[in-house]
């Protein structure tokens, strides 16, 4: 299977502390929610919430996990960002299980 997404690890603006994902999904919301949630499978992540901000056509989803908890948003733009307040392990444990996916492809 070809990978699907590509993405990158940095740091919000702002926030030179703290990590982030960075996607590019240019495809459906739900099938790269589907596809995220296969690719962490080891981490077991579980929705907590959801929510449509209908202001700006933003998707936000809560998630608790084995690495803890994390928000993934996705935008108008087909943008999508996984944050993990004050735990950078979370964003380096998601990084690491992405890494191994067949879904997923880091950017250099």
């Amino acid at each position: 299977m070809d990978r699907c997404y590509t993405y990158r690890v940095r740091p919000p603006f702002g926030k030179p502390a703290e990590l982030l994902l960075e996607f590019q999904i240019n495809r459906s919301k739900p099938a790269f929610v589907q596809d995220l949630t296969k690719a962490l499978e080891s981490i077991d992540p579980q929705i907590v919430s959801s929510e449509n901000v209908w202001m700006n056509d933003e998707l936000l989803l809560k998630f608790s996990s084995k690495q803890g908890d994390f928000h993934l948003s996705i935008d108008i733009w087909d943008n999508a960002f996984i944050l993990a307040n004050d735990n950078s392990s979370c964003i380096l444990a998601i990084d690491s299980e992405l890494a191994n996916s067949l879904y997923f492809e880091k950017a250099t």
